[in-house]
């Protein structure tokens, strides 16, 4: 489509390196590359060309918001251009380029140039760009969760308590979750902090290149949303029969209801509720429970899976602190693939539980066990991840559920009072 220009000098003159004013060089920020591209400008006149091929450089490779936020002020250029060396040599241009860019546009090279007799005889320029792009970091390749603000029901008598209850249990979700590395975790609590940098990234005084990342916001696969229904203290008064005194302790202990929604469809992918307790306060609690809540959701989607076995000792793909020393788990088997009979849809594989492994060293991705008991002496080599662990949890005690069990009917005597009352 492009003829070669006729003008013997337009490589040497029109070759624009725009020099990228940081105080740092550009490798030093490893989330910000260079991209090559291709592209076509026209314009009444070379320099509209020009900037027209620009513009749409950056768009192609950055989005149209980093493209409009780098809108070229040509107008200190000078329009009067008698010829193409006089505007190779305009060092208004170059400066003018590099200031409206920010560095976006680090270097381009003008390949051809011809006059189009079907767009007005407007100039047509063919360019090689090269344009600095925010490299996204990998993880976002994983599944995307946001964990919600945890939401607490008006039953709760001690809202105060709950909210910071609340707060505590959502920041351990998302470090569990975060600790698996299995999931690119989306932060929707520090928007308003998020778009405040960026905005400041967008004014004048930024470093060069630094609007490349503008436009990388990503949106979640998934919603976790968990909601607060109960939360009380309970004390218990055992009586010393030796030495005639009275021994006090407390359960702690609330429940909450979690359910993870696709974002696309509002479609509830998982429905749970969690029971938590401790014999602390209820910071431990909140600490202890969103441990409890992050290892349900994780074992919902992506259970921890046995990559290695030497002997009775396994690793485990999984570690940081989502993996105790001393924890056991159930060693399960994966079968066959199961298939819903009514839906026709899959609903996992068969697991059948084959041992136990106690945890016994834990590092940053991975964790080392040991098989304690093995249920079948004939299992096959580890391979080809066929063998998961499932946390074991222990049961509710007989004393907190009795005690539970006294409160809800001290509640429903309470209100057989009120309506007889109302009644009288």
């Amino acid at each position: 489509m492009f003829n070669r220009p006729k003008y013997p000098r337009v490589g040497k003159w029109l070759r624009l390196l725009v020099v990228i004013t940081m105080v740092c060089p550009t490798f030093a920020f490893a989330s910000i590359n260079s991209v090559e591209v291709s592209v076509e400008g026209v314009g009444i006149s070379l320099r509209d060309a020009v900037v027209d091929g620009l513009k749409s450089a950056v768009s192609m490779v950055n989005g149209v918001e980093v493209s409009s936020k780098t809108s070229f002020e040509t107008k200190s250029v000078s329009l009067e251009m008698d010829n193409i060396e006089t505007y190779a040599a305009s060092s208004a241009f170059a400066n003018s380029i590099v200031t409206a860019t920010k560095g976006i546009v680090e270097s381009y090279d003008l390949i051809a140039v011809n006059r189009d007799p079907a767009l007005g005889n407007s100039y047509v320029a063919q360019l090689s760009v090269k344009v600095a792009k925010y490299n996204k970091s990998k993880q976002l390749k994983r599944l995307r969760l946001s964990v919600t603000d945890i939401t607490v029901d008006n039953a709760v008598t001690d809202q105060q308590s709950a909210r910071q209850t609340a707060k505590d249990i959502k920041n351990s979700v998302v470090n569990y979750l975060t600790q698996t590395r299995r999931f690119a975790m989306i932060d929707r609590s520090n928007i308003a902090d998020t778009q405040a940098e960026l905005n400041y990234i967008a004014t004048s005084g930024m470093a060069t290149a630094e609007l490349a990342r503008l436009g990388n916001k990503v949106g979640a696969d998934y919603l976790v949303l968990i909601k607060l229904i109960d939360l009380n203290t309970l004390t218990f008064q055992k009586k010393m029969k030796t030495i005639n005194m009275i021994k006090e302790s407390k359960k702690v202990f609330g429940e909450v209801v979690i359910r993870i929604l696709d974002v696309a469809t509002s479609q509830i992918k998982f429905s749970d509720s969690i029971y938590i307790e401790t014999d602390k306060d209820y910071r431990v609690l909140g600490k202890k429970g969103g441990g409890i809540i992050g290892q349900v959701i994780q074992n919902a989607i992506y259970p921890a899976r046995i990559v290695a076995v030497e002997g009775n000792i396994v690793t485990v793909g999984q570690g940081g602190r989502t993996m105790r020393r001393g924890e056991i788990y159930d060693l399960v088997r994966l079968g066959e693939r199961l298939i819903d009979p009514y839906t026709r849809e899959s609903i996992g594989f068969k697991e059948t539980p084959v041992g136990f492994v106690e945890i016994e060293r834990v590092l940053p991705k991975q964790s080392t066990g040991r098989i304690i008991e093995l249920f079948d002496a004939n299992i096959a080599p580890i391979t080809n991840y066929r063998f998961i662990l499932r946390p074991v949890h222990a049961g509710r005690d007989d004393e907190i559920n009795a005690a539970q069990e006294r409160v809800k009917k001290a509640k429903s005597r309470v209100n057989e009072l009120k309506q007889s009352f109302s009644r009288e």
